[in-house]
């Protein structure tokens, strides 16, 4: 089957999607990238198989069939508009107890907990500087001035690294692939960047520079949802899930995010 054969399946099978929910659940990059995707519903609906209309806040676009109206769909999507304001309104950013580090995005801090884990050394957080050298962009850029979120060493710090998290559903910009590179070419480390989620073009970016893309495709949100949110938000709620989305909840760092950091320091290493 094709994308459009998968999405029109997708859509039959959920009654009604949004964009971002049928990006991720057909995800195959670089087979099926997130944008072949958009292309597909958008193609579907020109033909006459699709219909579309945006609603909610954040607004979304939702689609189902053509031979369906508005108010057949539409309880479903008050629901599924529901759980997306509250993952879209979740707070991401975490403070450590009883250390009290502030972390970005609470994935940063079950990240730096894989790579202790692994024995690496961490040198530097939220930074633009390391071993003596300084990155700064030219020209004014307006808010924080771009930096790494860890630096780190391994292999009794034979190999170098600057991390990048970047924990979201979607792709990251491309921009902030290429900053990533741009700053470790400055500070002369080796670029990670670490995402749920790459297009094949990033993947291979990153491995074209002499760097990692560390893929984790788990979503991963901090503690205090409810239960009962989270099994209709998640795919770990099963049958009971109604976006059944790849979200994880944990409160230490999980096995698998240890063996992504594992493999990538192996992959390095073997290139150094």
């Amino acid at each position: 089957m094709g994308v459009l054969d998968d999405v029109l399946a997708l859509v039959r099978r959920r009654v009604v999607v949004y964009q971002r929910e049928a990006q991720v659940m057909l995800e195959r990059p670089p087979e099926v990238e997130h944008w072949d995707v958009v292309n597909a519903l958008t193609r579907l609906e020109t033909e006459g198989s699709l219909m579309s209309q945006e609603f909610g806040k954040p607004k979304q676009r939702w689609y189902f069939e053509s031979g369906k109206s508005w108010s057949d769909v539409e309880r479903m999507v008050w629901e599924k508009a529901e759980l997306v304001k509250v993952y879209s309104n979740y707070d991401y950013d975490f403070v450590s107890a009883p250390e009290g580090s502030r972390y970005d995005d609470y994935s940063e801090y079950l990240l730096e907990g894989a790579f202790k884990k692994c024995g690496c050394v961490l040198f530097g957080k939220s930074t633009s500087y390391f071993g003596g050298r300084e990155y700064r962009p030219q020209g004014e850029q307006p808010g924080r001035p771009p930096d790494l979120d860890f630096t780190v060493g391994a292999l009794g710090c034979k190999l170098l690294m600057g991390i990048q998290v970047k924990n979201m559903l979607g792709y990251p910009a491309q921009e902030d692939v290429e900053q990533l590179i741009d700053i470790c070419s400055v500070l002369e480390l080796r670029p990670v960047m670490v995402a749920r989620m790459l297009s094949g073009v990033q993947v291979e970016r990153m491995f074209g520079v002499g760097g990692y893309a560390m893929i984790y495709k788990r979503w991963l949100l901090k503690p205090g949802m409810t239960r009962g949110v989270f099994n209709r938000i998640s795919d770990a709620g099963k049958r009971g899930s109604l976006l059944g989305l790849p979200v994880s909840i944990h409160r230490w760092t999980p096995d698998f995010l240890v063996r992504k950091v594992g493999e990538a320091v192996a992959s390095l290493s073997s290139r150094c």
